[in-house]
């Protein structure tokens, strides 16, 4: 058995290489730090400590099935074949990198200490297994951790250690990862009491100052905070407006009943005095905006385009994450 800091914490990773691992936190660039290939199962603490894409990317890798949730979990292990790695360090720059924070630990090839190491890690996976017995219920817990991560960023508790990917290489969080609406240009008639009453600072006088973009809505969608809207510019027909190109609004409040004008009446705010986590994916280029226009204007996604005097709801926009794949083939094309 040796000790191990900052200095021999990487390479001692790439001598245990282990295919078990137990850790409180795992961050997004946990795989700068392992062996991905050697890896089969996972146990972490879905708390705020996670990267929560981080832990969609294990999913990818291992499934379900080997990725374990216990929210209480503090311990750190690594299990090679032959090897393993315990101390103080999370699966993540902070954790393991020369210019992380100041970790210790212990590397050892003795049988023994394997073996108990394999012991803690099968009592430690019966435990999260009966808190999160089912994909289901680490899906849903999932979704929450995202919620959390982004009201923290958003609120200042947390930086955000993300970098919007390229289309092409975006992997959903979670299911309810984005919504895509359309817009228009449109003068409505704002009522301030029910916007006063959702937040004093949404007065007459300071709206402008304070709401840095908005959208409104059914008052039945279901769009909820600390979420992620891609915005596209509507035609009068519905079709996407070549003139224009899309953006992000990130769900900072929801108020219901902030607009007189019926059917779309809930306002969605994204605020300008709040901060907000990296967007799911860019957007910027042109290559972008034309696939996404290419793909809108196709009949097989026309829930998501206004269709004459039906009322649009983004309640029937169920095939968000199809569209984006249509899109995303639509970019390497057009790329």
């Amino acid at each position: 058995m040796r000790i191990i800091t900052n200095p021999q914490l990487l390479n001692s990773m790439h001598e245990v290489r282990p295919v078990r691992i137990s850790v409180a936190y795992v961050g997004i660039d946990w795989r700068d730090y392992i062996e991905a290939e050697h890896l089969e199962e996972i146990i972490v603490s879905p708390t705020l400590g996670s990267n929560p894409l981080a832990i969609r990317q294990l999913v990818e890798l291992l499934g379900w099935d080997n990725v374990h949730f216990l929210d209480a979990l503090h311990a750190k292990f690594y299990i090679g074949e032959t090897m393993a790695a315990l101390g103080s360090f999370i699966l993540s720059s902070n954790g393991i990198s020369a210019q992380g924070l100041e970790e210790l630990g212990v590397v050892s090839e003795d049988a023994e200490d394997i073996l108990t190491l394999n012991s803690e890690f099968l009592r430690l996976k019966e435990a999260a297994n009966v808190l999160y017995p089912t994909s289901q219920s680490k899906e849903a817990r999932l979704t929450r951790l995202q919620t959390q991560r982004n009201r923290a960023i958003a609120e200042g508790i947390l930086n955000d250690e993300n970098t919007p990917p390229l289309i092409i290489d975006y992997t959903p969080t979670i299911d309810s990862d984005l919504h895509v609406i359309w817009h228009r240009d449109v003068d409505a008639e704002m009522n301030y009491e029910r916007l006063i009453a959702g937040d004093p600072q949404l007065n007459e006088a300071m709206f402008d100052n304070v709401v840095e973009d908005w959208i409104t809505v059914q008052e039945n969608d279901d769009i909820a905070p600390d979420s992620w809207i891609l915005l596209w510019k509507a035609r009068l027909d519905g079709m996407p407006n070549l003139a224009s190109n899309p953006r992000w609004l990130y769900v900072h409040q929801v108020i219901s009943g902030a607009v007189l004008d019926a059917p779309y009446t809930k306002m969605i705010i994204q605020r300008n005095d709040r901060r907000k986590p990296t967007e799911p994916f860019d957007i910027k280029s042109s290559h972008f905006a034309n696939a996404l226009r290419t793909v809108l204007a196709n009949n097989n996604f026309q829930a998501f385009r206004e269709n004459g005097d039906d009322l649009w709801s983004v309640q029937n926009c169920y095939a968000t994450h199809r569209l984006i794949d249509a899109v995303r083939e639509a970019y390497q094309i057009d790329n």
